[in-house]
């Protein structure tokens, strides 16, 4: 990300003086990429070596999500009561699934390019110019259409 959407990249383009605090801004920027992340279904990296990288971690974070469910399965067995029993092993069920998905959106993954730069700085733009909890005169769905149509072409899975 930060090779990407560095900190001074998103100053000039919020057009904020050398003085805003860099841990908020780095809020932001992280918010604006996840959120771009999320709508495409996949993880998105700066470089194709940074994919294949996060690639290769897959397989032992699958195996390490495995051995979390077997021990959350295992300490699911020692509950007293029946409700408590279900609930743990759906929690150890839900751990597997998370990392899963986790691992999906990496094999899916797509390396930045302009328009998912764009979209990003804009998904940027809209957050930090919406930072207070009321919007007044738009509605975010209006702000975010710019940046939907960017990341389009490159969404897996659900419409768009």
């Amino acid at each position: 990300m930060a090779d990407i959407i560095t900190l001074d990249a998103a100053r000039q383009h919020l057009r904020l003086e050398d003085d805003y605090p860099p841990e908020q801004l780095q809020v932001y920027v992280a918010a604006a990429w996840r959120s771009a992340e999320r709508f495409l279904n996949r993880r998105i990296y700066a470089t194709p070596e940074d994919h294949t990288a996060a690639i290769l971690k897959v397989p032992a974070a699958l195996a390490a999500a495995i051995g979390a469910r077997d021990a959350a399965l295992r300490a699911a067995d020692l509950e007293v009561d029946a409700e408590s029993q279900r609930d743990a092993r759906e929690y150890a069920e839900q751990v597997l699934k998370e990392a899963r998905s986790a691992a999906a959106e990496i094999r899916r993954g797509i390396v930045a390019d302009y328009d998912v730069v764009a979209a990003i700085l804009l998904i940027l733009g809209h957050l930090f110019a919406n930072r207070e909890e009321n919007v007044t005169g738009t509605t975010v769905d209006e702000l975010k259409m710019g940046a939907r149509s960017l990341l389009a072409p490159y969404r897996i899975g659900l419409g768009v």
